[in-house]
């Protein structure tokens, strides 16, 4: 993941500042990412959690409209950069979970990637945990 450093010097997003998770030791930066009138305009959460994951989390304002693929890839490169992968579970219904106070549960979208990028290691656990 690209550093913070980086990324405040990026035009397509406002660095907020740091909280911490609810109920978790999860750290995350939070902004606003703006692709212009016709992209993706919303929140954004990112960081890495305590299982050696990079994510990713982000909105619309409005929390109806979803992003659309071009968005996704967007946010990707943003972030990561073009050559890397990153993933989008699609969890059992019984783990969404969003705990994120002030975000809807509806609409908010999220990208993982292993911090050591080596995507052989993902265990069931860890597909439960995300």
């Amino acid at each position: 993941m690209r550093s913070i450093e980086r990324l405040k010097k990026m035009a397509n997003i406002r660095v907020g500042g740091q909280k911490l998770i609810p109920n978790t030791t999860f750290m995350v930066y939070e902004g606003e990412l703006d692709f212009g009138r016709h992209g993706f305009r919303g929140t954004v959460l990112w960081g890495y959690d305590e299982m050696g994951w990079e994510h990713v989390s982000f909105s619309h304002y409005d929390h109806e409209s979803e992003p659309t693929w071009k968005d996704l890839c967007r946010i990707k490169e943003l972030f990561w950069g073009n050559n890397v992968t990153v993933l989008q579970f699609l969890p059992a219904e019984k783990a969404y979970i969003h705990g994120v106070p002030g975000w809807k549960d509806s609409n908010v979208f999220h990208l993982w990637r292993p911090v050591d990028g080596d995507f052989s290691n993902i265990t069931e656990e860890m597909l439960e945990y995300l």
